[in-house]
């Protein structure tokens, strides 16, 4: 039997999903219910689950997915091992995908062995039978993922020369069983790799019911077809059920007990605001809470805007004429704009004794709420102690449901809301690698720190528009003086930029502010070069701590001998310099960093920060996550990397980042994306928009995706067990009829929903938490990948570098870029030295840090030049002199005795 998978399937069944802990699953998991039309529950392969035939009983099939390890050789697979040793009289229909392919054929005889050339995020053909769960399928892609292969001890596997064309071989014995695996019949195999050989890729039991697939139908690259034989194989799991008389009998574990049991988890749907206002009652000795009914929170703040014309005008220039460089505070700007990104700059106002600060460091049970004092403190307000079961982020929803803002303007992304940062280690449970790195650095600061934006202004840089904004109820003087700088700013930078003879002929006169304006000009110019100077006679002074070569190569191997075992897809592996330079009381020198970077390195999501004693000064390319106020999520994953060089053109470019190598870098990530949306979004959700397209940057070239997603909508939702998130019902094509498969079960009506109105609660924050760490940084899977970088990086924190930086708007929506690019320090983090007249000198830390992601397919020289190139790009702003304009070269002449007489005093 098959099935024409562009028409709806029109019949309920229960699959049970075994989970080994893999990136991919939640796509399995989608492209199940929304082409065969099932509830899946998923159950984590270390789960108990003490009565296993009472449990598979409630199911019409399982599946066991994908993951890393060996499963000849590691205990953790045993859940896989019990349920192939079921009894007859308990048999269920069972599909194995990778692991669980190679779980079952160890199980009847075969072995496992490395393969020569492994495939992960690699693209290939098979050849298959044409038959059972192939039948009326022909030749099609299929996307791999493994390092182990299978071997029943069948003559094709041992084949070393050119395998094509496989009609050559005898077709019949293709598809035998071996005297080794008589058990296993072969139903495809990969002949596209001549060292590989012939490799199994998909095999069945000859009388039991089970059948598995190496490769992945789920990938955003495999056939349409290869989605076909997961339709195939339901249609005969249905069958053989039908055939014995198998059904589920609810009545020994149903849907809602079994979600319930606490072996499982908390509910897969439970949104973060669900969380924070039920965490009590989610331990698993409590009952199921209710669906979530939103509480009374006090009435929205209301956003006073005023819209101006913006000219030529600079955020730089608004920056330091409004003083923000004295105090602590955070700009986002786009330096860059690109037709998808870049058209908003934001500067978030932090305002002494009145703004809010949320901070908090992993592993400790509080946050610390605290009010901002001056540039390099806050004053501790309270702390909040979090429950048992609450989180760092269960408390950033809930305060963003209280303090939401109405009224802005739909063009300004953002009203007001919190601006900050999140560091590489924000997220716990990543395998225990956070809280450790946490406790091995004190001295870092907070791992979260936001500030709760009041007063802010907006630019878009598209439609030439200024937005200055506040969200206090009283703020009528801040909102006319910041109007009245921006005005001026406006035709200052309108003035500067014509003559005198221009300016006559388009006003008739010329206007007596025109020399004072053009006098401020210079001297701003001016004060730019001495802060450059006076920043330069630091860098005279600076110590720059590279990674070793050959220290970061040989991690590059180990990284690849955990791929070559299958413990792991990709490894985002990353390095860090250290920069340490004398602190001078004179200058800012983040400020000088940062104009330096966004010289050297325009970018779409450049920032400067300020905020609890942390800086950063970034040049990030990469969006990490958006989302808008009608729940549109979009992430902007970049994965492959071309150096700019003479003779170097966008051309040649694409075709180095067409090679298999940089295709898999980004596939992987890709599907470890679509992953971490559809544990939000949902089955059907989820759209892949731009796959590997090439980019031009300043100083390489890059190879970017986007993936995006839809935030269910808040309304009436079944009980929060049930999964409403997907309930995929595909529309039928018109005048197109189902067809449904003989003796399947018909869909039954849904139960009523309870008269009350629940609030599923999903924001972009949930997608935030389920994506993070960005996935571009660390690998996939992203939980076994964590944990190997955490001790191939010698168990030391990333910090900020490899987090994100961004916000989110009390009216909705947010956009948070991935921290690559940049530079940052702690206040806390200074070193003490004496210089030789015995005077005490402080010296102030920067980290810089690069990386680049691991495949089996990577050399571990091209990846240290790689890592070192990335590196340099923003190390370059640390050179005396950076980021000036030949104009402001010349003007540099004129103050080097200002430099001279300063360097007397420093030495």
């Amino acid at each position: 039997m098959s099935l024409d998978t562009t028409a709806p399937v029109e019949w309920q069944g229960s699959i049970l999903y075994v989970d080994a802990h893999d990136s991919f699953a939640n796509n399995i998991v989608a492209l199940l219910e929304t082409t065969l039309g099932v509830h899946v529950t998923i159950v984590q392969i270390n789960a108990p689950l003490p009565d296993l035939p009472k449990v598979l009983a409630s199911f019409d099939a399982v599946i066991m997915g994908p993951g890393p390890g060996d499963p000849s050789k590691s205990k953790d697979f045993e859940l896989f091992k019990r349920i192939w040793e079921m009894a007859e009289r308990d048999y269920v229909p069972v599909l194995g995908i990778c692991l669980g392919f190679q779980s079952l054929a160890i199980r009847y005889g075969a072995t496992l062995e490395r393969l020569t050339n492994p495939k992960h995020g690699i693209i290939t053909d098979i050849h298959h039978c044409e038959g059972f769960i192939f039948d009326q399928l022909r030749t099609f892609d299929v996307t791999q993922y493994h390092s182990l292969r299978v071997k029943i001890k069948h003559p094709i596997e041992e084949s070393r020369r050119l395998l094509r064309p496989i009609e050559l071989w005898n077709w019949k014995r293709l598809w035998s069983s071996t005297t080794t695996c008589p058990d296993l019949q072969p139903l495809a195999w990969d002949v596209d790799d001549s060292e590989n050989g012939g490799v199994l890729m998909a095999l069945k039991h000859t009388e039991l019911p089970f059948w598995g697939i190496q490769f992945h139908p789920e990938s955003i690259c495999s056939s349409r077809d290869a989605i076909k034989v997961v339709v195939n194989w339901w249609l005969q799991a249905v069958e053989y059920n039908d055939t014995r008389g198998r059904s589920r009998t609810d009545g020994c574990m149903s849907m809602d007990t079994l979600d319930r049991n606490d072996i499982f988890g908390l509910p897969r749907d439970f949104s973060l605001l669900q969380r924070a206002a039920h965490w009590k009652s989610l331990l698993p000795s409590g009952p199921v809470p209710p669906a979530y009914s939103k509480p009374k929170r006090p009435a929205p703040r209301k956003v006073r805007t005023a819209k101006l014309e913006a000219g030529y005008l600079r955020v730089t220039d608004l920056c330091e004429e409004l003083g923000t460089l004295a105090s602590q505070s955070i700009l986002l700007e786009s330096v860059v704009s690109r037709p998808e990104v870049g058209r908003y700059s934001i500067i978030g106002l932090i305002v002494p004794d009145d703004t809010q600060i949320l901070e908090h460091k992993t592993g400790e049970s509080f946050v610390d709420i605290t009010i901002a004092k001056t540039e390099h403190s806050n004053e501790l307000v309270r702390k909040h102690k979090l429950g048992a079961e609450e989180t760092m982020w269960d408390f950033l929803a809930d305060h963003m449901e209280k303090r939401k803002a109405i009224g802005g303007s739909a063009s300004s992304p953002f009203w007001g809301g919190l601006m900050g940062y999140l560091s590489y280690e924000s997220r716990a449970g990543m395998n225990g690698c956070n809280e450790s790195c946490a406790a091995n650095n004190p001295n870092t600061g907070s791992n979260t720190a936001f500030a709760d934006v009041e007063r802010s202004i907006v630019l878009d840089h598209l439609k030439g528009k200024v937005y200055i904004q506040s969200l206090k109820s009283h703020d009528g003087e801040w909102m006319k003086s910041t109007k009245a700088i921006v005005k001026k700013l406006v035709v200052k930078a309108q003035v500067i930029r014509m003559t005198p003879e221009q300016v006559t002929s388009v006003l008739g006169h010329l206007p007596q502010q025109y020399d004072k304006l053009t006098s401020e000009s210079e001297l701003r110019m001016c004060k730019h070069v001495i802060d450059q100077e006076r920043f330069g006679v630091a860098l005279d002074f600076a110590h720059i701590d590279r990674p070793k070569e050959e220290e970061y190569r040989e991690k590059v191997r180990r990284c690849q001998e955990h791929i070559r075992a299958g413990e792991t897809y990709e490894l985002c592996l990353t390095d860090q310099a250290v920069v340490i330079l004398p602190k001078d009381s004179l200058c800012e020198s983040s400020w000088q960093l940062y104009k330096a970077l966004r010289h050297i390195n325009p970018a779409p999501f450049a920032a400067h920060l300020r905020v609890s004693g942390a800086t950063i000064v970034s040049g990030s390319p990469e969006r990490f996550l958006s989302w808008n106020r009608d729940g549109v999520c979009q992430l902007r994953p970049i994965k492959g990397t071309v150096k700019k060089a003479p003779g170097i053109d966008k051309h040649d470019a694409t075709q180095i980042l067409s090679q298999p190598k940089e295709q898999a870098e980004n596939l992987m990530i890709v599907d470890l994306i679509r992953h971490d949306l559809h544990a939000i979004v949902g089955a059907g959700k989820v759209e892949v928009k731009k796959l590997m397209s090439v980019e031009e940057y300043q100083t390489v070239y890059q190879l970017v995706s986007v993936i995006e997603g839809r935030l269910p909508e808040l309304t009436s939702t079944p009980n929060p067990i049930s999964n409403p998130k997907s309930n995929p019902k595909p529309e039928a094509k018109p005048n197109q009829t189902p067809r449904t498969p003989p003796n399947a079960k018909k869909r039954q009506p849904q139960p009523q929903q309870s008269p009350t109105t629940p609030f599923t609660g999903y924001t972009g924050l949930d997608v935030l938490h389920s994506a993070f760490p960005p996935g571009s940084m660390t690998g996939a899977p992203k939980l076994r990948s964590c944990a190997l970088l955490h001790t191939l990086e010698h168990h030391q924190p990333r910090g900020l570098y490899s987090g994100a930086i961004g916000y989110m708007c009390a009216g909705g929506g947010g956009d948070f870029s991935v921290l690559i690019r940049c530079a940052y320090r702690h206040d806390n983090e200074v070193l003490t030295t004496h210089a030789s007249d015995g005077r005490k000198v402080e010296m102030e830390i920067w980290r810089v840090g690069a990386g680049g992601a691991i495949t089996a397919l990577s050399e571990d020289g091209a990846e240290w030049e790689e890592m070192g190139a990335k590196l340099d790009s923003t190390l370059a702003a640390f050179v005396a002199g950076a980021g000036l304009t030949e104009k402001q070269k010349l003007v540099k002449e004129v103050i080097r005795r200002m430099r001279a007489e300063h360097l007397e005093l420093l030495s």
